[in-house]
Formats: C-alpha cells, sequence, structure tokens
C-alpha cells in the first residue's frame, strides 16, 4: 500500500518544494548573482578590447623614417591593420554578451514576479487537493502547473546550469586568453611604440661617425625582427579573441538555449504523459 502511494508522496513532497522556492527565491538569487558575474567578464573583456584598440590605433600613426641615402620607413600598423577589424567585432561581441547577460536578468526578475508565484501556488494546491482526495487531477490542470514551474524556474535553472559549466570547463581558458589580450596590447605597445606617437626621424649628423653609421646599418635587421615580433603578437591576439567570442557565445547563447529547450522537452512529454493518463481514466 505503502509503495503505491510513494510517487504520489514524492510528486507531492516535489511540489511543495517548488512552491517555498518559488516564493523565498533561492534559485533567483544565485541566478542573479551569477549573471552579474557574467556582465561583469563582458565588460572587462570589452575594456580590454577597448585598450587593444586604441593601441592599434596609435600605432597606425606611428612612423620611424631613415633619412639616409635611400630613405625607409618603418609602419608598424600596417602589421596590424588586420588585427584592428577584428578587435572592432570582438568588441561588438563583447556588448552583445553584455546586453545578452541584461536581457537575462529581466527575464529572472519578471519570472520571480509574485502574480506567477501566486499563480502557481493556487494551481499547485487545487493539483495536490484533487490529487489526495479524489485521486485524478485533470490533464488541463497539470499542464497549466508544469508551464508555470517552467515560467517561474527555467530560466533562473538555465541561468545556473550554464555558469556551472562555464566555471566547470572554460573558466581557466577564459581568464588565459584574457590575460593573453591584456599582456598583448601591452607588448604591442611596447614594441610598436618605438618612435612615440607621430612620426620622427633619424638623420646622419655632420662628419663621420663611423658608429652611428654602423648602428645604421643594423637598423633594416633590427626594425624587421622588430615587425616579425609585431606579426607574432597579432596572431597571438587573433587565436585569444577567437577563442574568447566562442566562450561568451557558448555561455551567453548556446548553453543557455539549449538547457531551456531540455527543460521546454521534458515538460511537453509532462503534459503529454498527463493528458495519456487523464483519457485512459475517463
Amino acid at each position: 500500500m505503502m509503495r503505491d502511494k510513494l510517487p504520489k508522496i514524492v510528486l507531492s513532497a516535489l511540489l511543495v518544494v517548488a512552491l517555498a522556492f518559488s516564493w523565498l527565491r533561492p534559485l533567483d538569487a544565485t541566478a542573479l548573482s551569477r549573471v552579474d558575474e557574467g556582465f561583469q567578464r563582458a565588460l572587462a573583456s570589452y575594456a580590454i578590447a577597448r585598450t587593444l584598440n586604441a593601441v592599434i590605433s596609435v600605432a597606425q600613426g606611428t612612423e620611424v623614417s631613415l633619412q639616409v641615402g635611400v630613405g625607409a620607413t618603418f609602419a608598424p600598423g600596417q602589421v596590424l591593420d588586420p588585427l584592428n577589424d577584428l578587435v572592432e567585432q570582438f568588441g561588438d561581441w563583447m556588448l552583445a554578451a553584455s546586453v545578452g547577460f541584461g536581457i537575462m536578468h529581466v527575464l529572472i526578475e519578471i519570472g520571480g514576479f509574485w502574480f506567477f508565484s501566486l499563480l502557481l501556488t493556487l494551481s499547485a494546491a487545487a493539483w495536490l487537493w484533487l490529487r489526495w482526495r479524489k485521486g485524478a487531477v485533470p490533464a488541463l490542470l497539470t499542464q497549466a502547473v508544469i508551464v508555470l514551474l517552467l515560467v517561474r524556474f527555467a530560466v533562473p535553472v538555465a541561468m545556473i546550469g550554464s555558469d556551472w559549466t562555464f566555471k566547470q570547463f572554460m573558466q581557466a581558458d577564459y581568464n588565459r586568453h584574457l590575460a593573453g589580450i591584456d599582456g598583448n596590447a601591452k607588448m604591442l605597445e611596447e614594441e610598436s611604440g618605438l618612435a612615440g606617437a607621430g612620426q620622427k626621424s633619424v638623420s646622419a649628423p655632420d662628419g663621420n661617425e663611423p658608429s652611428f653609421f654602423s648602428k645604421l646599418a643594423d637598423m633594416p635587421k633590427y626594425f624587421g625582427a622588430k615587425m616579425e615580433k609585431l606579426k607574432g603578437l597579432a596572431e597571438q591576439s587573433v587565436t585569444h579573441i577567437l577563442r574568447l567570442i566562442t566562450l561568451f557565445l557558448l555561455q551567453t547563447l548556446i548553453i543557455p538555449l539549449a538547457l531551456l529547450w531540455l527543460l521546454y522537452r521534458l515538460g511537453i512529454g509532462a503534459c503529454r504523459s498527463a493528458g495519456a493518463k487523464w483519457r485512459r481514466i475517463s
């Protein structure tokens, strides 16, 4: 006899717990905290993107001219031009990620509005009364309870699940690539700022100074090495940026939508099961 009542007891207990969570809002508080953390990560990434963009903009206006014999010009900004467009797109992605976190924050607040908790409480109370007193619950009422549970808890659960996935599998990559972009921005500023902002020319002094001309002869090789280093830093920055875009895309879009779809499918399955059971009883 007790074994026959066990499923009913478990379902009733779970529903009571859900009602308590609906009014006390522990999931909402946790989800909102996770959303704020993600929002701050997106803003930090956007700030670094703006810093890198500023470094590249300064580098594009930096030139070193060697005015001895045949003139030669070292322009580090030419190497960084392809990176500049990607950095601007990265900044747009980070703004979009910030907006995504803001939307999640609003949806959690809407789902936590007292009106939905009241509807859920009334529906759940009717469901429990019919389940224990009559033994059978109309399919429409069961489906209403399931829909209200999804409205109330789907977004917080999806956000908490997405954040858990991020911290378990992506946090280390995020920290590494963000630090990589920050470090590359500083190194790019140092390497491309050989002549400071603007233009600077290097000319031979009056008279013959072997030490000066010997150093001048080595400058093409020196600047060539600098250009190669700038190319390497630009390539590393591209890798870091693409990985960060991927991580934010996963956290703000793909994983939450996948979890919401899974909850939706579970809800649809439960509604269909309730409908089929009610038809058999009827």
